[in-house]
């Protein structure tokens, strides 16, 4: 078997010799020296010359230089590979660029994914969000027709699985589910896709993530039409949770933390003995724990905002009783915008930027208990290229004026509730982790809300989104537009609601005379489908 074709066995790389002339020009570059004709024809140079600027390139810069490469498609993702294996290019710097490189490499109109819907005001010189903050990103995903050309598995081992991932190639892609050796009835699509030298194809099944997935067309025969009579379904088994939570946790720039001993922490600073705030708390949703985990893990901070971006799958049947699970896929970063804020007064704040990544099940009467976690610290630039509802995420813009239509205001707005954690701010505003409860309750995420307690009730799966990524968006500013407030922000891209293209929810606290009351305001907007 070719070695350059398998992706079970070898590095994500390949194994394929570079030419002589390459490896001059990139040790050239590397030392500054100009390339001559005879090293490199001139988009050859180009492209070098590019990828040598990257390692130092703020995230501007990356983004400039990424576009510039995007045309060059293989091209360039070989030289970035080549420079990550020669050490003139770091590990993580060389893996995000092959993963947006990949994502944006030509593969023609029909099979290119569909550009995002717009968001705000976000303008064509904004920088891309870096690669590792929505990792499951894909094209299209369908549904097999009937007429689907159908294929068996090859060239895999009878002790071995072909894996199937959430998009085309190795590098920056997710394990979902993978298909026996012996499989066969494999319907694929039309998505094809050239990756390091290599060919892959959508696959398409009801019972994938989404409905489809890639696989490397080394290991696909196609069945003559004639021969499909009586093929029963493919025998296709989804990822286990760990192993999708460990490559959700794990992607790089993201370091591993203990989650037993964070849960630990959490419980004993949150609950302590008292067995009725236990339950209270197990009770809380995954985005609401998510949030008192960080700041139970972080310093406090006066002027902040923080992002949360909430996906969940339906995982299962286990046994032994055949049971499915929801599992939620969080991603909650929290921006210190004390610079921002008071950028002509002295600065003493060191506190980074920081972005916690969880997964969650629902086990021995935890509504949401984080079994992966990692952490990463930001810098400002990474920072200022993340999107927080259409304005980045360090820009003292407001999040809610991002949204196109007219809010709604409730009348009767209040926060009611009586939840396990402080409701209050010293400051006499209410808590992120009430907004954001409130936020949640506004949206239908809860059920049983008996004595003011928040009991949390999963949503739907979503149709058309990728395995894993979020169809909530959640922003809350601290104390950002007003000395004492909390504004909290929910963005609901992906409702399940044949009229509705998005659903806004808007909840905010601010601090009046009596500190027990500040004044709390509701709103909604709700973005419909424009008429074909």
């Amino acid at each position: 078997m070719d070695p350059t074709l398998t992706e079970r066995t070898l590095t994500p790389f390949g194994t394929r010799a570079q030419p002589a002339w390459r490896r001059i020009a990139l040790l050239a570059v590397a030392v500054g020296l100009p390339l001559a004709p005879a090293l490199a024809v001139a988009h050859d140079a180009e492209i070098i010359r590019d990828v040598a600027a990257l390692e130092d390139a703020s995230a501007t810069q990356r983004a400039a230089i990424l576009e510039r490469l995007a045309p060059h498609g293989d091209a360039a993702v070989e030289v970035v590979l080549e420079f990550m294996q020669e050490e003139l290019l770091e590990r993580h710097v060389a893996l995000q660029a092959v993963a947006e490189l990949q994502v944006s490499s030509d593969w023609g109109e029909a099979d290119r994914a569909p550009p995002a819907p717009a968001t705000g005001s976000a303008s064509d010189t904004t920088p891309a969000e870096p690669a590792q903050d929505d990792p499951f990103s894909a094209p299209k995903r369908v549904n097999p027709p009937p007429d689907a050309p159908r294929h068996r598995i090859v060239n895999v081992d009878a002790d071995d699985k072909l894996n199937i991932r959430d998009r085309p190639g190795v590098p920056g892609s997710t394990i979902i589910a993978r298909i026996a050796p012996d499989g066969v009835n494999v319907a694929t699509g039309e998505g094809t896709a050239q990756v390091n030298g290599g060919t892959w194809v959508e696959v398409l099944y009801p019972g994938l993530p989404g409905g489809s997935g890639w696989v490397n067309a080394h290991f696909l025969e196609q069945i003559p039409e004639g021969e499909r009579s009586g093929l029963g379904a493919p025998d296709i088994t989804r990822g286990a949770p760990n192993e999708l939570a460990e490559l959700f946790t794990g992607i790089e720039g993201y370091e591993a933390l203990d989650w037993e001993a964070v849960e630990h922490r959490f419980l004993e600073a949150a609950a302590g003995p008292d067995p009725e705030t236990f339950r209270a708390i197990n009770s809380l949703g995954p985005m609401t724990r998510a949030l008192l985990i960080l700041e139970e893990e972080e310093a406090p901070q006066v002027h902040a905002r923080y992002r949360i971006r909430y996906g969940m799958e339906e995982m299962g049947p286990f046994p032994p009783k055949a049971y499915t699970t929801p599992i939620s896929f969080v991603q909650i970063d929290r921006f210190n915008m004390g610079p921002q804020r008071m950028k002509a007064l002295p600065q003493d704040d060191p506190a980074p930027h920081v972005s916690y990544r969880m997964v969650m099940d629902t086990v021995q009467m935890r509504t949401a208990r984080a079994f992966r976690l990692s952490r990463a610290e930001l810098d400002d630039d990474t920072a200022a290229a993340m999107r927080c509802l259409g304005v980045s995420c360090l820009s003292m813009e407001a999040p809610a004026e991002q949204a196109t239509g007219d809010w709604d205001a409730d009348p009767d707005a209040a926060i009611t509730l009586t939840p396990p954690y402080d409701l209050m701010t010293r400051d006499g505003t209410h808590s992120p982790a009430a907004v954001l409860d409130q936020l949640t309750i506004d949206h239908g995420f809860v059920g049983d809300q008996r004595n003011g307690r928040v009991s949390w009730s999963y949503p739907e799966s979503r149709e058309g989104v990728t395995f894993g990524a979020p169809f909530i968006d959640v922003v809350i500013d601290v104390n950002l537009a007003q000395d004492f407030s909390v504004q909290g922000v929910l963005r609901d891209a992906h409702p399940n609601d044949t009229s509705l293209a998005e659903l806004w929810h808007k909840v905010s606290s601010i601090a009046s005379g009596d500190p027990q009351a500040p004044l709390v305001s509701q709103s909604v907007q709700r973005v419909r489908h424009s008429p074909p």
